[in-house]
């Protein structure tokens, strides 16, 4: 318990009891009686305000928690693609946000975001010969995206997302094209080899 707190109820107890003093010696002794009753009543909830707000922070701690762990196993525990993606391919549009950064011994390469199934934001990473800002076909698994994904740097569509006027939606585009359904002029052979040689063995 804080010592100021302590300190208000013994502050609190000279007042009164000077005050009593100033109206009558009866009026003191039942003061004098009454008022460390009050003291320990205002401790107690006190305590219990305490022990309350710690139950609360618990609680709270617990919750971010749960929430960190099913983050984690829905989307940071992400396998390296495989050819198990091509089953289900979906292809639609991901938009590179940082800069080049890293080593080769740590990890380098750019950051990037795509939209999959209903709206759902993914924040990666992938080394490539990418440029900031520019946008670029992403492939994932439709059905599982803890599968994997890819990011193909031989595919910049920035200008050709304008010229056939696809647009964000809600600052993410909401598209899931299956490969026959690409609208771009790539021959659709080589965005599938594309994606096969960027694959890793199973």
């Amino acid at each position: 318990m804080s010592i100021y707190f302590v300190f208000i109820i013994y502050f609190y107890h000279l007042i009164y009891i000077d005050i009593s003093r100033l109206v009558n010696c009866r009026k003191y002794i039942s003061l004098q009686l009454l008022l460390p009753m009050h003291g320990i009543l205002l401790i107690r909830r006190y305590n219990s305000f305490s022990m309350k707000r710690e139950n609360k922070v618990l609680l709270i701690i617990i919750i971010c928690g749960i929430s960190w762990i099913i983050y984690f196993f829905k989307y940071k525990s992400i396998s390296p693609p495989t050819a198990v993606i091509l089953k289900n391919a979906k292809y639609t549009v991901g938009e590179i946000t940082s800069v080049y950064y890293g080593d080769r011994a740590r990890k380098k390469g750019n950051d990037f975001t795509f939209s999959y199934k209903e709206g759902v934001i993914i924040n990666a990473h992938q080394d490539g010969e990418f440029i900031y800002g520019r946008k670029y076909l992403v492939v994932y698994d439709s059905v599982n995206i803890r599968n994997g994904y890819l990011i193909l740097d031989k595919f910049d569509i920035t200008d050709s997302l304008n010229k056939y006027h696809i647009y964000e939606s809600n600052d993410h585009y909401d598209i899931g094209w299956s490969l026959a359904e690409i609208p771009f002029k790539y021959d659709k052979s080589d965005i599938e080899q594309e994606v096969k040689m960027n694959l890793r063995s199973e």
